[in-house]
């Protein structure tokens, strides 16, 4: 019987495989709770370097897991500055006449579309500036031909000012706006408009070129007025302030929330991880 308990007293720990769950909790033990390498083993009936082992490789483990989640972390920040980025570039573009926000296959358009996969409420009115572009393009190459249709002929040979006067004319009207009324005069043998060259090798303003000049052009300025595309240019311009509206108002949100509210694709790491908000500043 004596013998059977000093056999059991000396008999030497079991051989034991840690796995990970057990290797960090004694890790934590161990590192976070102060308790000794020697009693954990005894308490677990192992050998004690089987312990100091496992505590190493979680140790290992732990700092590892570390590492990644601060480089996942900057990762996510990078990422939200990007996109948050993309959005002030969209808030500087809201101008008329209305740009593309973005050229076709680009790395802007990743970013965009990064954004868009963030804030779902901006893709109506993404789409919403997308046609309104398309529409202004359209509708200017009509007005311009129309205009260099206008210009062409006529008793006296002008310059590019009459056409330049025109468009000018346009934009105004097409934003709502009365066009300025600018006066002719002649100096150094050059009639304007303005800041508008219209005819060369003149004398004065009684030239019979310089009035016939005049004339043509205060006609056209009337003709203008009342062209249906550039009715449509109005009607389209309300459009576009209206989609600008929820456009900025939008962008201006994500700017001070500081944080986009979705995830993307282009998002790093598993989706439950959550971007925090960035820093102001």
């Amino acid at each position: 019987m004596n013998s059977d308990k000093i056999r059991q007293v000396v008999e030497p720990p079991r051989k034991h495989r840690t796995s990970r769950l057990e290797a960090e909790a004694w890790r934590r033990a161990v590192d976070e709770a102060g308790t000794a390498p020697k009693d954990i083993a005894a308490e677990a009936g192992v050998r004690l370097q089987a312990v100091k082992d496992a505590v190493e490789r979680a140790r290992a483990l732990h700092d590892l897991r570390g590492a990644q989640q601060q480089q996942l972390a900057r990762a996510i920040e990078d990422h939200q500055r990007v996109v948050l980025r993309e959005a002030d570039r969209l808030r500087e573009m809201a101008t008329w006449p209305p740009p593309p926000l973005v050229p076709e296959g680009s790395l802007e358009r990743k970013k965009q579309n990064a954004l868009l996969s963030h804030e779902k409420g901006l893709q109506s009115s993404i789409r919403a500036w997308t046609g309104i572009v398309a529409e202004y393009v359209n509708l200017m190459a009509s007005i311009t031909g129309a205009i260099d249709q206008a210009v062409e002929g006529g008793d006296v040979t002008l310059t590019g000012g009459m056409r330049s006067r025109l468009l000018d004319v346009v934009g105004s009207l097409g934003r709502g706006e009365p066009p300025d009324n600018p006066k002719y005069s002649v100096a150094a043998g050059v009639l304007t408009c303005g800041i508008y060259h219209l005819l060369t090798e003149v004398s004065s303003l009684d030239d019979q070129r310089v009035i016939s000049a005049r004339r043509r052009l205060d006609r056209l300025v009337k003709d203008v007025t009342h062209w249906e595309d550039v009715a449509s240019l109005r009607r389209l311009h309300r459009r576009w302030e209206a989609v600008r509206g929820d456009l900025v108002d939008s962008l201006e949100d994500i700017a001070l929330r500081r944080l986009p509210a979705g995830r993307c694709r282009w998002c790093p790491g598993a989706p439950g991880v959550r971007a925090r908000p960035l820093p102001a500043g």
